[in-house]
């Protein structure tokens, strides 16, 4: 009871203050906003800053078109570079690099995750990349024929065949032993 009778008297106390006004009787801006009062006619300043920011939204505000063609020339920018890094790792492709260039700029322009692979793909018929497969295993076959990798255990001998141990001395026998165990 204590409590209420404690809200009365902090209300009878209050006094209701009404918003303060100037000596014309008007309402000080800085102590009230109404929402609904009309807006003050703007200032020469505010119309240059509204004429400032229509100017920009328009410098802003580009065509699809030209938005299209900023992003093939970008996209032709970068394929050219990457394409060029290709073409030295991978020399054999030189002489097809202006038909690379075309097909991973028009695929980088759509977009796509790797266009330099794209265009590698399909820079040339499949059946083109079938013999050119074929061409780079023949190359590979020669040249391990070549180097004897994988080639026999033992190199061959001038006599040809297993020399005759019977008529080897123990001496030589030993040192047969030794050179084949050091050459394995």
């Amino acid at each position: 009871m204590a409590d209420i009778q404690e809200k009365e008297e902090l209300t009878d106390q209050e006094e209701i203050k009404a918003p303060e006004t100037d000596s014309k009787g008007e309402e000080s801006v800085e102590d009230y906003f109404n929402p609904f009062a009309e807006a003050p006619e703007p200032t020469e300043e505010d119309k240059e800053i509204e004429e400032d920011i229509k100017e920009e939204k328009k410098v802003e505000e580009v065509s699809p078109d030209v938005k299209s063609e900023l992003a093939e020339i970008k996209a032709l920018n970068t394929a050219t570079r990457e394409v060029g890094k290709f073409v030295k790792e991978h020399p054999e492709f030189g002489d097809m690099s202006d038909d690379l260039i075309d097909l991973a700029s028009k695929a980088g322009a759509r977009g796509h995750s790797k266009p330099v692979e794209f265009a590698v793909r399909n820079v040339k018929s499949p059946s083109y990349w079938i013999d050119y497969g074929k061409n780079m295993a023949k190359q590979d076959i020669g040249e391990v024929a070549q180097n004897r990798v994988g080639g026999a255990s033992m190199p061959k001998r001038d006599g040809g065949g297993t020399p005759d141990f019977k008529s080897m001395s123990i001496a030589e026998f030993n040192e047969y032993s030794r050179s084949i165990s050091s050459n394995s």
